[in-house]
C-alpha cells in the first residue's frame, strides 16, 4: 500500500515523491494516531515547501548578481551597444515570463473546472491559452476549434457548447432545489485515490487543502 494522504498532499502542491514499492503507507496513521502534534506535520510540509522556495529565491538573487557585476563591467569599458543588448533582451524576457505565468493561471481556472480525463484536459487547454503581449500589457487570447477568443468566458462557453469536453465539466453544486417531476441534481464526489497528480492540484487550488484531505479515500 504506498497510498496516503501526506504522500497525495505532496504531490499535488509539485512535489516529486514516489514511495518504494513495499512501502506501508499504512505505517504512517499509526505514527499519525500516536502523535499529538498533527498540526507539527503539516507546519513540517509547509516548512519544506517554504525552504524549497527560499532556495528558488537564492538562485534568482544570484543570477541578479551576477547580471548586476556584467552591467557595472560593460558600462566601465563603455561597451554601450552590449549594455543596450542586455536592455533589449531582458524585456524580451519579462514580457515572456509575464506571458507563460498568466497562461499557467488560465490553464489553472480551465482544469479546475472539469472533473473527468483532466490530464487530457490539460493537454489540450494548453494548446488552447495563447495569451500575448500587447502594447505595454499581457491580454487573454484563446484559439479554439478554428476561433479566436479574447475573453476566458466566451472561451469557456465555445467549451461547454463542444460535446468532447462538455461531458467532461464539472456538475454544479446542488442548491436542494428539485426540478419539477424529476430528481435533484448532484455533484459527484470525487475520490483521492482515483484522481491524478493534477486533478489533486486542482482540486486545492479551488477548493483548499482542507476540503481535499476532506474528501474520502
Amino acid at each position: 500500500m504506498t497510498d496516503h494522504y501526506l504522500i497525495e498532499t505532496l504531490q499535488a502542491q509539485g512535489f516529486e515523491v514516489k514511495a518504494p514499492e513495499d512501502f506501508d503507507a499504512s505505517k504512517l496513521d499509526e505514527v499519525i494516531e500516536n502523535a499529538p502534534q498533527i498540526e507539527g506535520l503539516r507546519s513540517g510540509l509547509n516548512r519544506v515547501k517554504s525552504e524549497r522556495d527560499q532556495f528558488k529565491q537564492s538562485l534568482t538573487d544570484q543570477q541578479a548578481a551576477a547580471e548586476q557585476a556584467k552591467r557595472e563591467k560593460l558600462e566601465a569599458d563603455g561597451e554601450f551597444k552590449e549594455l543596450r543588448e542586455l536592455d533589449r533582451q531582458e524585456l524580451i524576457n519579462l514580457q515572456g515570463s509575464l506571458v507563460s505565468q498568466r497562461a499557467e493561471s488560465l490553464k489553472q481556472q480551465t482544469i479546475g473546472k472539469f472533473s473527468q480525463d483532466v490530464d487530457l484536459i490539460q493537454y489540450a487547454v494548453s494548446q488552447h491559452v495563447k495569451p500575448a503581449f500587447e502594447n505595454g500589457q499581457v491580454v487573454d487570447k484563446f484559439e479554439f476549434n478554428g476561433n479566436q477568443y479574447n475573453n476566458f468566458d466566451d472561451y469557456f462557453k465555445a467549451l461547454s457548447s463542444n460535446e468532447q469536453f462538455a461531458s467532461k465539466i464539472k456538475a454544479p453544486a446542488s442548491s436542494g432545489a428539485q426540478p419539477s417531476g424529476g430528481q435533484g441534481q448532484h455533484a459527484v464526489t470525487p475520490h483521492r485515490s482515483k484522481m491524478s497528480a493534477t486533478e489533486k492540484r486542482a482540486y486545492q487550488q479551488e477548493h483548499g487543502q482542507a476540503a481535499f484531505l476532506k474528501l474520502p479515500k
